[in-house]
């Protein structure tokens, strides 16, 4: 009849133990390094979503107003593929009213500056981190018979009738564009 553990059952024991840990342990910071990605996926997501949403609200009151220039009138309203420059209304939390708005992209991400109309109040800016953005426009350049995409819309007469807007790591974004201002 024994009394206790030989030394080399203790061992084995002890060793088996120790794998156990190591394995737990191991286990253990997978997961934490996982969750802290998938916070930061979703935290990224987020941002994207809150730009996405704020830049379609402001693209949706863009106004088609007039700017006078050398060659005559166009529309205040420039497009190329990296910079969008509108006239829109803002919300009541970035000054409210109509205000210049420049959409462009700068090296840490979406660059947004904005200033009052017409153009006698401080001017605002503000990075948005979520990396380059692509500009496209929906509709008919002058002497086009039918619609079409186009990277750039500058000098023409009316507002495109959609604008596309890409960010990396989502789907793109398509907003129309109201008619003109009686259609809102």
């Amino acid at each position: 009849m024994s009394r206790g553990f030989t030394l080399l059952e203790l061992l084995v024991g002890l060793a088996l133990m120790a794998l156990l840990a190591g394995l737990l342990f191991g286990s253990l910071r997978l997961g934490a390094g996982t969750l802290a990605r998938v916070d930061a996926t979703a935290e990224a997501l987020e941002d994207r979503r809150v730009v996405a949403s704020f830049l379609r609200g402001r693209l949706a009151q863009a106004e088609p107003l007039n700017d006078a220039t050398d060659t005559g009138h166009s529309v205040a309203f420039t497009g190329a593929p990296d910079r969008l420059e509108l006239v829109t209304e803002m919300p009541p939390a970035a000054g409210g009213g109509r205000h210049r708005v420049v959409l462009d992209n700068a090296p840490g991400g979406l660059r947004l500056a904005w200033r009052p109309l017409p153009g006698d109040g401080a001017a605002h800016q503000r990075l948005l981190d979520v990396g380059p953005a692509r500009f496209a426009y929906y509709g008919r350049h002058a002497g086009e018979a039918d619609p079409s995409w186009h990277d750039t819309w500058t000098g023409e007469l009316a507002l495109p009738e959609l604008v596309r807007l890409t960010l990396s790591g989502m789907a793109p974004l398509i907003v129309a564009l109201p008619r003109d201002l009686a259609s809102r």
